[in-house]
């Protein structure tokens, strides 16, 4: 999903905006914009220009400062799933201290199968059985690992548009946070909606089950 758009925030709740999965004409507002500066006031050692995502997540930082004005443009994609060598993060890295995989996390829900493990007296069964017992918890501890890398929280007094010579001004896989935070301007660059690499099965959700994901890419 993907959207681009112009946001103002005067208060920590904001009424909710019309679904990012269209594309809004630009110079759209959605929330409260009346009235909202954003980074307006920012000095010149706040105002920043980003081309990857320790960039951006430095500049919300602001020295230490995330809640004072600062003026942030975005040069290029930035992803949330970089780490702070540059290498991406991939779903076997936020597994990595878990036996989590995505085809043995499916078959631990196979009882019929766990049922022939349990009753097998061969110790590789057994071993088999309790890895695919492990799988729900392991997923829950790859996606807080997930969950942790692609979160930024936005301070008060931020504006976030695209540079002037950016050929592509564009957030990917980081879920913004906006909550609980006043006087910001998200404007004209794009937002990819960061792909849940541990989406939870509820068998019990509806008659057949559902697939539960935990990401937004702003939250609100």
């Amino acid at each position: 999903m993907h959207a681009l758009f112009t946001l103002g925030l005067l208060a920590s709740v904001v009424k909710a905006f019309p679904s990012l999965t269209t594309r809004a004409e630009e110079g759209d507002v959605w929330g409260f914009g009346a009235d909202t500066l954003g980074g307006v006031n920012a000095p010149q050692k706040s105002v920043f220009t980003v081309k990857n995502y320790n960039d951006l997540k430095n500049a919300l930082n602001n020295y230490g400062a995330p809640d004072s004005p600062k003026i942030i443009y975005l040069d290029g994609v930035i992803s949330g799933n970089t780490l702070p060598d540059g290498t991406p993060a991939t779903e076997d890295y936020y597994a990595r201290n878990t036996s989590y995989k995505w085809d043995l996390y499916l078959q631990s829900f196979n009882e019929t199968y766990k049922a022939q493990l349990a009753a097998s007296p061969n110790p590789a069964d057994q071993e088999k059985l309790q890895i695919l017992n492990e799988q729900a918890d392991g997923r829950y501890v790859a996606s807080v690992e997930q969950k942790k890398q692609v979160t930024l929280k936005v301070g008060a007094n931020t504006t976030i548009k695209p540079a002037k010579k950016a050929k592509v001004a564009r957030i990917e896989d980081i879920a913004l946070a906006v909550n609980w935070t006043s006087n910001v301007i998200l404007q004209g660059f794009e937002m990819y909606t960061p792909i849940d690499l541990f989406p939870e099965w509820d068998p019990t959700d509806g008659s057949t089950g559902n697939w539960n994901s935990g990401f937004d890419a702003i939250g609100i």
